[in-house]
C-alpha cells in the first residue's frame, strides 16, 4: 500500500501541493483496488447522519443529486463515491487531508471533486466547523462545464461546508453544506449552480463504491 503513504503530507507543504497533480492517479488507484457495489435509486437525498455510512447528497438548482455510477462504466478514476480522508502525519490523528470525488452518470455525468486548497494557509482539517474557505469544490458536467467555489467570504448566503462531527476514535467525519458555484466567468458572469441541502457522512480512511 505504498501509494497510500504518498497521500500523507510531510512536514513541508510541497507534497501536499503535489496532490493536485496526482489527484486523478490517486482516484484511479482507489477505484480499481477498493470498489464496493451498491444499489442506488437516486430518487431522494440520504438522511443526515453521523455514523460513517458513506453517504453524500445535495440539491443542484433544486434537483436531487446523489452519487450513482455503474461499475461497468468506471473510467478515468470516476466512481459513485471515491475518497481518501487520512491524517496528514502518521504520528497523529489530526489534521486530516481530504481528497474525494462523487459522480452521477445519470445527471450529465456530473461529478463533485473536493480537496483542500493548498494556496490557503489553513487548508487542513483540524476540527469541526465551517471549512468553506479552505476547501476547493469543483462541479463538472459533461462535456466541458466546470463550476467552482471562489474565496469570497460572505459573498453568497448561505455559504458553508460545516463539519458537524469529527470523531477520530470511531473514524467518522460528517456534516452539511450549501453554497453557490460559479462557471468560467466567475462572479462577473451569470453562469452558476446553487447547491442546497447538502449532507455527507464518511469514514476516515479510504473508500470506493460503484453501482450495480
Amino acid at each position: 500500500m505504498q501509494w497510500i503513504q504518498r497521500l500523507k503530507c510531510s512536514h513541508s507543504l510541497l507534497n501536499f501541493r503535489n496532490m493536485r497533480i496526482y489527484f486523478p492517479v490517486i482516484l484511479m488507484a482507489l477505484s480499481t483496488s477498493f470498489c464496493k457495489k451498491s444499489n442506488t435509486s437516486g430518487n431522494s437525498l440520504p438522511p443526515i447522519t453521523q455514523e460513517g455510512k458513506n453517504t453524500f447528497g445535495c440539491k443542484v438548482d433544486g434537483k436531487v443529486w446523489v452519487p450513482a455510477w455503474p461499475c461497468i462504466d468506471i473510467v478515468g478514476g470516476t466512481a459513485e463515491i471515491l475518497y481518501s480522508i487520512l491524517p496528514a502525519n502518521t504520528s497523529s490523528s489530526l489534521p486530516l487531508v481530504w481528497v474525494s470525488i462523487c459522480g452521477n452518470y445519470q445527471n450529465n455525468e456530473s461529478t463533485f471533486n473536493l480537496q483542500q486548497a493548498p494556496t490557503l494557509s489553513d487548508h487542513l482539517i483540524y476540527h469541526e466547523g465551517n471549512i468553506i474557505d479552505s476547501i476547493a469544490i469543483v462541479y463538472y458536467t459533461a462535456p466541458f462545464k466546470k463550476y467552482q467555489n471562489f474565496n469570497y467570504p460572505g459573498y453568497t448566503s448561505p455559504r458553508y461546508f460545516n463539519i458537524t462531527k469529527l470523531d477520530t476514535i470511531n473514524k467518522i467525519i460528517s456534516g452539511v453544506f450549501a453554497f453557490t458555484l460559479y462557471g468560467q466567468n466567475g462572479l462577473s458572469g451569470t453562469d452558476s449552480v446553487v447547491i442546497t441541502e447538502g449532507r455527507f457522512d464518511f469514514q476516515i480512511g479510504n473508500y470506493s463504491r460503484c453501482s450495480n
